[in-house]
């Protein structure tokens, strides 16, 4: 009985697994898989400059271009946000990269235009800031209807040209900027108001372009319409800048003298200063500063006339009649011997146009200057003294050694010539002296010659030490010692 009831029960729990095993099943649910996200890269834009650009005149649209890099390969720009706090407009750059990527650490330049929603803002002046980098921004109140507005150029400086002696055109060398990189010139007026050359300069650009605000220098040469206008001093105005215009007479020469095409005007000087050198002869300079007319001006010529107790001198300037030059002065300095022969002791002026100095002659002076030294007829020739400019000492390789002098300076003018270089010694000094002559009745241009001449020293007098070697006006120092110098 006992056995039945196990058979039994056995088989009940048989038919409970066959059951179970045949019938069907649920699966469990699984969540979907989701790809990680790409992380944002906080500061993954660094930004350099910050442009403001404007479409429209005056503008509709703004934006700002960014110029910036990027830290790697593999960042990107994802988006750009803009948020508004008081007058600062605030420009957000984020960027993006793969997590996974194997990049490199070089940086990569970018350029990003974005435009700027202005809609809401007051008309007036805010800050865009982007990644703490600023550009300033000027939102205007733009009417309905819009069409292309001229402005007037920025001007900096204005200068007058002049072409021609005498004068015949006159013209202005504008310096000045565009307002941005769209803008050009458009006209340029003249008009007379008041004794002013009024000049406008006019500009358009195109209303619909995208411009950057930056200005654009510019250069313009604008010719003056000076006919009809009476010889004076006027002001020529550009866009409010001034210049000083003067108008002479058509056949208007400054003391002038014409020679081959070109025609010359006295200097403008400044100071003049005496200088002597107790030279055997007495040797007399003077130093002269002052200013030629324009950059296209020259030296021409020297020249010396006595009137009483004045030593009047003239310094006379060239210049290219058709040249077109600034009206800005170019200083300079000279040193021109002075001609003193047959003067008599006493105090003179030296005159040079109108600026003076004094001379004084001792009567050691007046006896060591022979007639016909310097300027005074001599038979059939003028003799004179060479203007002296630059000296140099050549010491050669030989033995006993010789020692050359190289002298650089300018004849008085077209007819004169070297006549001989003199030597004498005094003391530690030697003295060089180079002699000149020209025709008494010649008839001669008055430009300077220059030269350039080469004497032997005589050294059989010397003794070994320090010299100094005395041209003109001009010095240069020379140390002879035992082993340069021959034996009898």
């Amino acid at each position: 009985m006992r056995s039945r009831n196990w058979l039994l029960l056995l088989a009940s729990a048989l038919l409970l697994f066959v059951a179970a095993c045949t019938m069907p099943v649920e699966p469990t649910p699984v969540p979907p898989f989701e790809a990680p996200e790409t992380p944002v890269v906080e500061n993954g834009a660094l930004v350099d400059e910050v442009v403001v650009l404007t479409v429209g005149i005056p503008p509709t649209e703004y934006a700002v271009e960014i110029h910036g890099s990027l830290r790697d390969g593999c960042t990107e720009i994802e988006s750009v946000t803009q948020t508004v706090d008081g007058d600062r407009i605030i420009v957000t750059v984020e960027t993006v990269r793969d997590p996974d990527a194997i990049c490199t650490q070089a940086l990569v330049p970018f350029v990003h235009v974005e435009p700027l929603d202005v809609e809401g803002l007051d008309p007036g002046e805010y800050t865009v800031e982007v990644d703490g980098v600023t550009a300033a921004l000027e939102i205007v109140d733009a009417p309905d209807d819009i069409e292309p507005v001229a402005e007037d150029a920025l001007v900096d400086e204005v200068i007058v040209l002049t072409e021609g002696v005498p004068v015949t055109e006159y013209a202005v060398e504008i310096h000045g900027h565009l307002r941005d990189g769209c803008t050009e010139i458009d006209s340029v007026t003249q008009s007379i108001e008041d004794g002013r050359i009024v000049i406008t300069i006019n500009t358009v650009r195109d209303p619909d372009a995208l411009c950057t605000m930056a200005l654009v220098p510019f250069v313009h040469v604008e010719p003056l319409d000076v006919e009809g206008l009476d010889p004076g001093e006027y002001t020529v105005e550009v866009n409010g800048v001034t210049a000083t215009l003067e108008l002479a007479m058509n056949d208007f020469i400054d003391n002038g003298i014409v020679d081959r095409g070109m025609v010359g005007q006295d200097a403008l000087i400044d100071a003049v200063r005496v200088i002597a050198e107790a030279t055997p002869p007495a040797a007399f300079a003077i130093e002269i500063q002052g200013h030629f007319r324009d950059g296209c001006t020259s030296l021409h010529s020297v020249t010396q006339a006595f009137d009483g107790e004045r030593i009047i001198v003239t310094v006379n300037t060239l210049r290219d009649p058709e040249a077109m030059c600034t009206m800005a002065l170019v200083p300079f300095t000279y040193t021109i011997p002075l001609n003193i022969a047959g003067l008599e002791a006493g105090e003179y002026t030296v005159e040079v146009d109108g600026v003076t100095a004094t001379l004084t002659l001792s009567e050691e002076d007046e006896v060591t200057i022979p007639r016909g030294y310097f300027g005074i007829a001599e038979d059939e020739m003028v003799v004179g003294r060479a203007m002296v400019e630059q000296v140099e000492v050549l010491i050669l390789e030989s033995y006993p050694v010789q020692i050359n002098v190289v002298i650089e300076g300018y004849l008085g003018d077209g007819c004169t010539e070297l006549s001989g270089i003199a030597q004498s010694v005094e003391g530690n000094r030697i003295y060089l002296t180079v002699y000149t002559e020209r025709p008494v009745d010649a008839i001669c241009t008055l430009a300077l010659v220059g030269f350039e001449e080469t004497v032997s020293l005589d050294l059989t007098e010397l003794e070994p030490g320090e010299y100094t070697i005395v041209v003109h006006n001009v010095t240069e120092e020379l140390v002879l010692d035992e082993g340069m110098l021959g034996s009898d």
